[in-house]
């Protein structure tokens, strides 16, 4: 995962003028939230002042937890949208490599998904493109390195990029798909590491 988590480590350099700004943005509107409730506030404790100085300060508090948490939420959807928006560029880059980036990321995917048991590697029409005839061996011997077998499908996997390992009628799916949705929890904590800590 080195790889992505190298890709992730560029584009999150990329997002973060980008989530300043929308988290100005959503800081703005949080102020302008809570100073409308703070007036909203006000107006309601002059209306009745009358009564009970308890009930005034509980009507202020709640304005401010009110506007508080108003500003934490505009604050959790900026920060999504931009994790959004660095997931989409990410897979974006990765479905576009070619040549040697794109073979040795298909190794380093192949290495950590390796069979222990005999199996049939079913490439997508990229990989089935663009892996060479030397890389393919080089997935037989990480195969044969876990005392397994692997034979390579004439038959295309219907992945838009990558593989899916057939073991005997179970199969483990390693398209870049598959791999950013196994991954979700990780590559958001990740790129959240990355932009906002």
């Amino acid at each position: 995962m080195s790889g992505l988590e190298k890709i992730i480590g560029h584009i999150s350099e990329e997002a973060s003028e980008k989530a300043a700004s929308l988290i100005a943005d959503a800081e703005k509107k949080a102020e302008a939230v809570k100073n409308e409730t703070v007036r909203k506030a006000a107006a309601e404790i002059d209306r009745i002042e009358k009564k009970a100085d308890a009930e005034v300060s509980g009507i202020e508090e709640r304005a401010n937890a009110s506007a508080e948490l108003r500003r934490k939420q505009i604050l959790l959807a900026g920060k999504q949208e931009i994790m959004d928006d660095v997931v989409k560029e990410a897979k974006k880059r990765l479905e576009a490599l070619t040549g040697k980036e794109y073979e040795d990321f298909i190794v380093s995917v192949f290495r950590k998904h390796a069979p222990k048991e005999d199996a049939v590697l079913r490439l997508s029409a990229k990989a089935k493109e663009l892996l060479s005839a030397e890389t393919l061996k080089e997935l037989s011997a990480i195969a044969s390195e876990n005392g397994a077998s692997l034979r390579v499908s004439e038959h295309e996997s219907p992945e838009k990029n990558g593989f899916v390992l057939d073991f005997g009628g179970i199969e483990e799916n390693c398209s870049f798909e598959a791999l950013f949705e196994q991954n979700r929890e990780e590559i958001q904590d990740l790129i959240s590491k990355k932009l906002f800590a």
